[in-house]
């Protein structure tokens, strides 16, 4: 008896999981990793050659958004600051990540106010970032942020950066469904001044994604010949996600 109730709550924790709302449509989404390392591109010509890349993989055909992410949504990676806002710092870190114009196109993630990055998003621009709506209610109370400030808390010898926050999106999860929703802000990639050897992407495809892949590998080596190109499926990512709690019900029930 004591099996058979453990194995249903494992299954009935799994099922809830698995239908969580991340905040985001999860179908049709594949996360592009893209090394240039062996390719001949030199460093200094990185960033035109990412947005060659950029640009040859919106106009294949399936293809609906695609934009830059440093970090795709639960894919185990993250990245996590305090900051300060009015000259005091706050507590509990935010999530961050940094992210092309369209990654709210390709997430279907609902802009709540204000804008989303766009060309006004330059080198040498005002820092901007867009943040969530946990974010808005942990440090302005669920007032609209649009046009408020913050900063990161700045290491010893580094100049603080004033981010005006030009946008508001809908909650998402982070890291894993199991988190609850927390503050989350996202910069512009355009903003990144210290190109690497790598690029990550996220595209939306209303193709069959094992379909779309070698034209996508072909499109990224025209733009750049011996590039690497590796891929995951978002679903994959949540799958993953879940394997504790399948294997916590594979064995109850076995």
């Amino acid at each position: 008896m004591v099996l058979i109730v453990g194995a249903l709550l494992f299954g009935r924790s799994l099922r809830n999981l698995a239908t969580v709302d991340p905040g985001f449509r999860t179908d049709g989404i594949l996360a592009v990793g893209i090394d240039l390392r062996r390719s001949a591109i030199d460093p200094a010509a990185r960033m035109q050659a990412y947005t060659q890349i950029v640009e040859r993989i919106r106009a294949v055909p399936g293809v609906m958004h695609v934009a830059e992410a440093f970090i795709a949504p639960m894919s185990g990676s993250g990245w996590n600051q305090n900051i300060v806002i009015d000259g005091q710092q706050r507590d509990g870190n935010v999530n961050f990540n940094r992210i092309g114009p369209d990654y709210f196109k390709a997430m279907e993630t609902p802009l709540v106010a204000g804008r989303a990055f766009g060309p006004e998003d330059r080198p040498g621009s005002t820092p901007t970032a867009i943040v969530n709506e946990s974010f808005a209610r942990a440090h302005f109370g669920g007032a609209n942020p649009v046009g408020r400030t913050f900063q990161l808390v700045a290491g010893m010898g580094e100049a603080p950066t004033h981010y005006q926050i030009v946008g508001l999106v809908r909650d998402t999860k982070y890291g894993d469904l199991r988190e609850e929703f927390s503050p989350i802000g996202y910069f512009p990639a355009a903003h990144e001044t210290r190109v690497g050897p790598g690029l990550d992407l996220i595209v939306r495809s209303d193709m069959t994604l094992s379909s779309l892949t070698p034209t996508l590998t072909r499109t990224v080596r025209e733009a750049a010949p011996n590039a690497t190109v590796s891929y995951d499926l978002m679903s994959t990512y949540i799958r993953d996600s879940l394997v504790t709690e399948r294997l916590m019900a594979s064995l109850s029930l076995s």
